[in-house]
């Protein structure tokens, strides 16, 4: 594999995990505006966090080098239907990842944070993050 495709690599394989096993809301993907879309009952966006990449080992020519990181999903369900819903959802995505190994991506527990109020293209939303710290293994070549 090249190290090149490497981020890549690790948000696709979180996309089509979570377009594979949930459809309650559209999931907008990361650099993708979500405008095809019909927003006002709610969606998740994908947000790729802070990616770390560090050598793991040196075994030769093909060396194996560990990505950390946090892959967000914002949870966006509308105001006026309470924190139930974006909690929901929230803990189903959760599920989808906890401890969970796709890909070649392996995932520590989930986390969700309270919720907050939010305007998000001329609506307001109540949002709820899912945080899914993973790793990610791959030999690269030199």
């Amino acid at each position: 594999m090249a190290e090149n495709t490497r981020f890549y690599d690790i948000t696709k394989a979180f996309i089509d995990r979570i377009e594979a096993n949930w459809d309650t809301l559209p999931v907008i993907r990361p650099n993708d505006s979500g405008f095809s879309f019909n927003l006002t009952n709610g969606f998740v966006a994908i947000v790729r966090e802070d990616m770390d990449s560090r050598p793991a080992s040196i075994n030769g020519y093909a060396p194996l080098v560990r990505t950390s990181g946090v892959m967000t999903f914002k949870v966006f369900v509308p105001h006026n239907t309470g924190v139930k819903d974006g909690d929901l959802y929230a803990s189903e995505i959760s599920e989808i990842f906890t401890l969970k190994q796709f890909s070649g991506v392996t995932c520590f527990a989930a986390s969700i944070d309270s919720g907050a109020q939010i305007k998000y293209n001329n609506n307001i939303y109540w949002l709820t993050t899912v945080m899914c710290p993973y790793y990610y293994d791959a030999h690269v070549t030199l």
